[in-house]
């Protein structure tokens, strides 16, 4: 790999020297124990890079080492004055005395490695460590789906990704005291946000992490080190997808409620398109009732049924429900069924204009029944056999004439089709009035 290259890389991806600085901050509370329990410690930083970690340590008070393969890294460590070597990291660990060094660090190293590297690395800081000295391995996080799938093959050197799980089981292994994994970088704590999107469950999971662990030593260093492994950070992937689904579940519920209210609102706008419907029959077609009363006044002798009587006659629902509704002899109802469709059962809906033109033939068929009912009828129609036929033949043209004038006007706008229908059957209401006041005068 060409000098300098990765440098460059590191100074684009991983982020300033600054920033660095500032996530690495997070491991002072886990060491400054160990200042505190054997002073002045002895410190390895392997894969220190641009040294970042070994200027905290400096700062905090220990005599800290770092080795490197990169000239160019090493160059910028020298020139902040920090104490650094050109060298292997296994091979410079493995020329370390036993019980040497208080604290054992790698960052970003182990995913460079082989594992069976890795696994010397952790037997030989265990090795070189004093009592109740601390091993740091910080790598990225596999659990983070967009970092494990996608940003962890951006550096050409890295290996593959390792799982917390497999990380913290070689010091287990291998006989540290106690270890933590500690997940790291984490923008906003997921399982803290009360709105969880897709990108939480892709991205949401610590982007790196460290696992720290702990060689057996006096009580009291262990002692006061235990406060900082016990306290929980970061989130795992598990916990981050259960909040999810949890989330999820929370809106899906919301979505049924809410999705219930449209239904109760939906039936509510149909109660209200009835009642306008029932509005409009009560007001805005008051001439067309008007006509309806003079005619029954005029020729029947008598007022028209009650309104609910009218109301039955104009919801009904089908054929059937129409003939329950009116009244009158069988002939009217074949009348009225030939209006209809073939099967009276069947649930259409009768528009309003057709059943204005029944309710007219309803009158016209009382005009016939009370003319030509009785004695006294049979009398006229025998002395007067074509008025008999004049009859029939109007009502058989009456039939076809309407059928043929709701299919013309079957799109057409509804008060033309009432009007044409009203018009049309008071029509043969007076036609029928001058033939009869006619022929009761010649008969007399």
């Amino acid at each position: 790999m060409d000098d300098g290259f990765y440098r460059a890389f590191e100074d684009r991806y991983r982020g300033s020297r600054e920033l660095i600085k500032l996530r690495l901050k997070t491991y002072l509370p886990f060491v400054r124990p160990l200042l505190d329990f054997y002073g002045k410690g002895e410190a390895l930083d392997l894969g220190c890079g641009r040294g970042e970690w070994l200027e905290l340590l400096a700062e905090a008070g220990f005599n800290a080492i770092g080795v490197d393969l990169d000239n160019i890294q090493l160059a910028a460590c020298k020139g902040l004055g920090l104490n650094v070597r050109t060298a292997d990291a296994i091979d410079f660990i493995k020329r370390l005395p036993d019980a040497n060094m208080v604290l054992v660090t790698a960052f970003h190293l182990v995913e460079h490695l082989q594992f069976s590297q890795l696994q010397e690395l952790v037997k030989e800081a265990l090795r070189v460590l004093k009592p109740g000295g601390l091993l740091i391995l910080e790598t990225p996080n596999p659990e983070n789906i967009l970092t494990g799938t996608s940003n962890f093959y951006l550096d050409p050197m890295h290996q593959r990704p390792i799982p917390p799980q497999l990380l913290s089981f070689l010091p287990e292994y291998y006989g540290f005291r106690k270890v933590k994994i500690l997940r790291l970088q984490e923008t906003v704590r997921p399982r803290k946000k009360e709105q969880m999107s897709l990108l939480d469950v892709l991205n949401g999971v610590s982007p790196d992490y460290s696992v720290i662990a702990q060689r057996e030593g006096d009580q009291s260093l262990l002692e006061a080190t235990k406060d900082v492994f016990d306290v929980d950070t970061g989130c795992t992937l598990e916990q981050i997808i259960s909040r999810y689904e949890s989330y999820t579940d929370c809106k899906i519920t919301s979505l049924d409620h809410y999705e219930q209210q449209a239904f109760k609102k939906e039936h509510s706008l149909e109660l209200a398109l009835q009642q306008a419907a029932t509005w409009f029959v009560r007001n805005e077609d008051r001439p067309v009732r008007e006509d309806v009363i003079a005619a029954y006044r005029c020729f029947l002798g008598r007022e028209p049924e009650s309104e609910s009587a009218i109301q039955g006659y104009l919801k009904a629902k089908n054929v059937k429900g129409l003939l329950k509704a009116f009244s009158g002899s069988k002939e009217f109802q074949d009348r009225i069924n030939r209006f209809g469709p073939s099967h009276p059962e069947e649930a259409v809906y009768v528009s309003y204009p057709r059943r204005l033109s029944l309710y007219f033939l309803d009158i016209v068929m009382g005009i016939y029944s009370r003319l030509f009912s009785g004695k006294a009828a049979k009398k006229v129609i025998a002395a007067l056999p074509w008025l008999k036929e004049f009859f029939r033949n109007l009502f058989r043209q009456q039939i076809v004439e309407v059928r043929l004038e709701r299919e013309k006007r079957l799109h057409q706008n509804m008060y033309a089709d009432t009007d044409c229908l009203s018009m049309f059957s008071l029509s043969i209401l007076e036609r029928l009035k001058q033939k009869v006041n006619t022929k009761r005068s010649r008969v007399v």
